[in-house]
Order: structure tokens, then sequence, then C-alpha cells
């Protein structure tokens, strides 16, 4: 589970994609393809972007062989065509497998992102 500091920035990091899509635009993006493994989650989007998130392996108990470690993933079949939208819900639940296809969905939904302040200073 993370820290209130790091649940902070993930609301504040959704707050500024949601403001910089918009609602509707946030809605209509959808969940293309979705890979769960043991050490990342992978996500692609139907705008053809993708983003990654370390999945937490200390936080899935049955991560030492692959048969078991299956129990603690979403249902298969169940990801691809969900929006982008109620994806991201999962930001805000414990459960450490739904918060890192969250992220990784938080990573790049937008194909040419405009660099951040911090950033466009150092280029």
């Amino acid at each position: 589970m993370l820290n209130a500091a790091t649940d902070g920035l993930l609301a504040e990091l959704h707050a500024d994609v949601a403001g910089a899509l918009g609602a509707q635009a946030l809605e209509r993006l959808r969940i293309a393809r979705a890979v769960l493994g043991i050490f990342f989650t992978g996500v692609q989007l139907d705008n053809g972007v993708g983003g990654l998130c370390a999945t937490p392996v200390k936080s899935v108990p049955e991560a030492v062989c692959c048969p078991s470690s299956a129990l603690a993933m979403p249902v298969p079949g169940r990801i691809a065509g969900r929006s982008a939208a109620e994806v991201l819900q999962d930001l805000y639940r414990p459960q450490d497998l739904r918060r890192a296809l969250a992220i990784a969905t938080l990573n790049r939904p937008l194909k040419n992102p405009p660099p951040t302040p911090a950033l466009a200073a150092t280029i």
C-alpha cells in the first residue's frame, strides 16, 4: 500500500491529466491492451500510446511461481475496452495490481504531452 504523500501525488497527476484532456476525452479513451506481469504492468490505449508501471511484486505473496501468482491478477478479458477514466479510479483503491494498472494508464494518455515547466526549463 502506498503512503499519504504518494497518494497525494497520484491524485495531483490524475487531476492534471483530467484537466489537460477533459473529462469527456478521458471517458472516450479506452484500454486497447493490458499486460500484467510479475515485474511490470503495461497498457496500450486506443489512441496508440502506452504506459508502464513496475508491478509491486513484494505485495503479491503468490509471486513465487506463475500459477499461484495468477490468483492475484484481475480477471482476464475484462480490462480491454474499459475507459481510461474508469481505470484511473483504481488509483484510490488498496489493491496494488489495480493501482499498477491505473498508474500505467496515467503515465501516458497523450500522444505528445506538453513538457512540464520543470522539464521544459532543462531542455
